[in-house]
Parts: structure tokens; sequence; C-alpha cells
């Protein structure tokens, strides 16, 4: 009995982790796409962006919402993590959203510091 609880507090575990994850992208996301944007590009840097940083910013932005996707279906599968996957848009967008006008700057370097640091927890374990 003991092991068989190990094993679900080790999954229920990894689950937590990779939600954690797939929000943690989705907001990278969003904020590669928002600051792909002229006007949020110089709002936070105070000039406009070159085109192929504009270019790259999208597709980064892009290919992290895409992984959180599939961070949603790892975690609870491919009916349920669909659904997960659109709240977990709404809340990394509504916190971005919050954010940008009054800290852009912060909303910016989270954006940038947590895909870093949650690959750091996950590799740490």
């Amino acid at each position: 009995m003991r092991a068989r609880a190990v094993v679900e507090d080790s999954h229920q575990r990894g689950r937590s982790m990779m939600a954690a994850l797939a929000l943690v992208l989705a907001y990278s996301g969003f904020g590669g796409l928002c600051f792909a944007m002229q006007k949020h590009h110089r709002q936070l840097w105070g000039r406009d962006a070159a085109p192929a940083l504009r270019v790259g910013l999208r597709i980064t932005g892009w290919i992290c919402l895409v992984s959180s996707f599939w961070a949603c279906v790892a975690a609870w599968g491919e009916a349920v993590g669909a659904v997960a996957w659109f709240g977990v848009l709404s809340v990394a967008g509504i916190v971005l959203a919050c954010l940008l006008p009054y800290a852009a700057r912060t909303a910016a370097m989270i954006a940038l510091a947590s895909p870093v640091l949650m690959a750091m927890a996950i590799v740490l374990g």
C-alpha cells in the first residue's frame, strides 16, 4: 500500500510541474508576441524593434504557446489537456495584460526568466 501512495504522489507532483510549465510557457509566449509589436517594444525599450527581432520574437512566442499546449496534454491527457490549455492561456493573458500598462519591464523580465527558472526546478526536482 505504501508503494502505491509513493507512486501516486510522484505522479501528482509531475502533473503539477507540467501544469506550472504550461503556465510559464503560455506567459512567455504571450510576452514574446506582445513585445514583437512596435507599440509594446517602444514602451519597453524606447525605440522601434528591428524587423528581424520582431520575427524572432513572434516565432519564439508561437513555439512557447505550442509547447504550452504540449505540457497541458502531457499533464492531463488529450481531452482534458486541450480544455485546460484554454484556461492556462486565459490566466497567462490576464496576468500579462494587468502587468503591461504599469510594469512593462517587470512583465518582460518575468517572461524571460520564468522558463529558465522552471527548467531549473524540473531538473533539480
